[in-house]
């Protein structure tokens, strides 16, 4: 099991570092684990440097990328619009660079984003994608090797890890003055 808080936590951080101070975040459904404990690391991330959590920048989307181009769209049309959005996966992220285009905005210049994954296509977006490393193949190492380790030894207790999804800095981030 990786550590979604930490991987809601650190790119907020990320964002927040670079001047941010208001950040939407496009999550995916609520009722799976990793979506809420990516959104408890946003709010912690917030809370942190004493941002008040506003739940107008909060949206759930579907892991796809019209969602995250959807919910950026409906994000940068705030009265008060984020300047960077979060979204919980690459492909979300993708929609979300898409719709920051389609307004006549630049990213990283006026709207900054951040993605969650590392899928391949992170590299290639213009500008490539700053991202959360979701680090698959450890992952699938650690259950393969639970797994071996059950069959032979007759365990049946269920175990759990923390893996590190260390945050990917690419060229969708840029600084922003402090307000």
């Amino acid at each position: 099991v990786r550590s979604e808080v930490r991987g809601g936590y650190a790119p907020t951080i990320h964002l927040l570092e670079a001047g941010h101070r208001r950040i939407g975040f496009t999550n995916g459904e609520g009722w799976i684990a990793a979506a809420a404990e990516r959104l408890t690391g946003y709010r912690q991330a917030l809370s942190s440097r004493d941002i008040p959590f506003d739940a107008q920048l909060v949206r759930e989307g579907d892991w796809q990328v019209s969602s995250g181009h959807a919910h950026a769209r409906a994000l940068l049309a705030l009265p008060d619009p984020p300047s960077a959005l979060f979204c919980a996966n690459d492909l979300m992220a993708i929609g979300a660079i898409e719709a920051v285009r389609e307004l006549g905005m630049d990213v990283p210049g006026q709207v900054s984003v951040v993605g969650y994954d590392d899928q391949d296509i992170a590299r290639y977006t213009q500008p490539p994608l700053t991202t959360v490393l979701l680090p698959n193949y450890e992952m699938g190492r650690w259950a393969a090797e639970s797994l071996i380790a059950q069959v032979n030894g007759g365990v049946t207790r269920r175990t759990a890890m923390k893996m590190d999804c260390p945050l990917v800095a690419r060229e969708s981030v840029a600084a922003r003055g402090l307000f």
